[in-house]
Parts: C-alpha cells; sequence; structure tokens
C-alpha cells in the first residue's frame, strides 16, 4: 500500500507518524498562512505535502504529542492529494476517527499512528470540501480509550495544496 511507502520513505524508526518527525526536522519550501509545504524523496520518488497543526486540540489534559493533518501527493504515478491525520500516540479503530468539514464527514480508518480516508472517491471529496471550508475537525480515540478532537484551520489549504501539486509535476 502507498502509505507504507510513506512510513519507509520519511518514518522508519521513528517515534510518531510518517511524516511529522520530518515536517518538524526539514523547513518548509512554502508557507500559506496556516498550512506549509514540504518536499521528501525516498528511492529516487519525490513526495510532495501540504501539512498544518491543529488551533485547538481536546482534551486538554492528555499528552497528544505531534499531531498533524497532512495532504500528500507523489511525483510518480502515487496518488494525488492523500488526507491523512498522524498524532503522537496510538490510534483505536473503535469507534473510527472521522473528519469533518461543515456538515460533511468522512469515515476514517487506523494505521498505528495515523488515520487515513476509508475511500478513494471521500478521499477527493474531502480535499474539496479542505479547499472550501473554513475549518477541519478530526475526531478520534487513543489505544487507551481517550477520547481526542481537533480542529484544523483551512486558512491557505487550498494554495498548498495546488503549490505541493506543482512541485510533484
Amino acid at each position: 500500500m502507498m502509505k507504507q511507502f510513506v512510513v519507509a520513505a520519511l518514518g522508519i524508526g521513528l517515534a510518531t507518524s510518517a511524516f511529522a518527525p520530518f515536517a518538524r526536522a526539514v523547513e518548509p519550501v512554502a508557507r500559506f498562512k496556516d498550512w506549509s509545504v514540504f518536499i521528501a524523496e525516498s528511492n529516487g520518488e519525490k513526495i510532495c505535502f501540504a501539512s498544518s497543526v491543529p488551533k485547538t486540540a481536546a482534551p486538554r489534559n492528555v499528552d497528544h504529542g505531534e499531531v498533524n493533518f497532512i495532504v500528500a501527493t507523489w511525483a510518480a504515478g502515487g496518488p494525488k492529494a492523500q488526507p491523512n491525520l498522524t498524532v503522537g500516540y496510538p490510534l483505536r479503530n473503535a469507534p473510527p476517527p472521522a473528519a469533518s468539514v461543515g456538515s460533511r464527514k468522512f469515515p476514517m480508518y487506523v494505521d498505528g499512528r495515523e488515520a487515513f480516508i476509508d475511500r478513494s472517491e471521500d478521499e477527493r471529496s474531502l480535499v474539496g470540501e479542505l479547499r472550501r471550508g473554513a475549518s477541519l475537525r478530526v475526531d478520534a480515540a487513543s489505544s487507551r480509550g481517550t477520547r481526542t478532537s481537533y480542529t484544523f484551520s483551512l486558512a491557505g489549504s487550498a494554495a498548498a495544496f495546488d503549490h505541493a501539486a506543482k512541485l510533484c509535476q
């Protein structure tokens, strides 16, 4: 699966998600309001991604670790605009995480410390909503059962997605 490639490309042996440690280690190539754009390369394949950190995280009394919402694009025939949540703790698959923009809700599935959109059609729909919306909310649960919620600003998201896509043409 492509997400496993991302883990290999950006996060082997790292304590948190595939993208978050990389994002901390490298300066962004561009910033668009609340979103930053990064480029990575592994085995000669280029990956470009837009990333944002949450404006709010709940509950406040727990350690969330590094949290990012990412939209990634692969240059060489891979996915275009693949959204995912990365967190600093193991996620629980039940109840499944969900991403919401306005009244639209998108179910996700868990892979360790990351959550991905279930269906590729929903990925495209979510990215469209991210471009038009004002905020994104992601609800999830830790492996210990703590329910978590994150709110991300979408200011600059469309420009960041476009820039990442252009860099990975």
